[in-house]
């Protein structure tokens, strides 16, 4: 196959090298080569117990403790809160004005029956 060819022209230099600092190197010709290159080739269940895929990562995250809805809940309630002070405080203000309109008008008035 082309795959196939295309690797072993690219495979042979790597194994034929004279260069001093690559040469020293045992590069693998195949994958089973690889995983056997310290001498002790691993089975099947050997893999599965540290394969990810088989097991569950120790590095799972935890459930969040703070819910999206929960989240959303305080924020709202927040905007509710302020939006509530700032109507009371406006309220306030309007009706400082309307007594100090009362009063104002009123010396006027006062004034002029003189």
């Amino acid at each position: 196959s082309t795959m196939e060819t295309f690797f072993n022209q690219y495979r042979v230099p790597f194994h034929n090298s004279t260069d001093a600092l690559t040469s020293s190197i045992k590069r693998p010709r195949d994958l089973s080569e690889a995983e056997c290159a310290s001498g002790v080739c691993p089975s099947k269940e050997d893999w599965q117990t540290i394969d990810p895929n088989f097991n569950k990562s120790p590095y799972q995250e935890p459930d969040a403790s703070l819910t999206a809805g929960f989240i959303a809940g305080i924020t709202i309630a927040s905007f509710v809160i302020v939006a509530a002070i700032a109507y009371m405080y406006h309220r306030h203000n309007v009706k400082e004005r309307e007594q100090r309109l009362k009063t104002t008008f009123a010396r006027a008035v006062a004034a002029t029956i003189d």
